[in-house]
């Protein structure tokens, strides 16, 4: 069910890649379309979400939900799916941010039950 949501999500978003993972950066599951590695990315992904969460947490701002990164190559859309794990999706820069923050929405809804607590 994971491997199917995750290329469903990569190919209805135009998505190079699609991936679950911890707080600790580790991968649960993946869909590539492109070369972009996943491990790397997860690892970044979650140090830079327990900053910001932290952060916003300081900052009386309340629990991080959702960050999304853009770059001149491409863009990121991060959602936290449960308390201990995220969903991220890597789009090409020129692709719709919108389509793939309403993708990856679509697909924790979708994954709520498998990761809930």
């Amino acid at each position: 069910m994971l491997d199917e949501i995750m290329r469903t999500v990569t190919e209805r978003c135009g998505a190079e890649l699609a991936v679950i993972f911890d707080g600790d950066g580790l991968v649960v599951e993946k869909h590539a379309a492109g070369p972009l590695d996943a491990e790397p990315l997860a690892a970044e992904l979650a140090a830079a979400a327990r900053s910001l969460a932290e952060a916003a947490s300081d900052l009386g701002m309340g629990a991080l939900n959702e960050l999304t990164l853009s770059c001149s190559n491409l863009r990121l859309a991060v959602r936290r799916l449960s308390p201990n794990y995220f969903v991220a999706l890597a789009i090409p820069a020129h692709f719709n941010l919108g389509r793939a923050r309403y993708e990856l929405e679509r697909a924790c809804w979708l994954l709520e039950r498998e990761f809930a607590g």
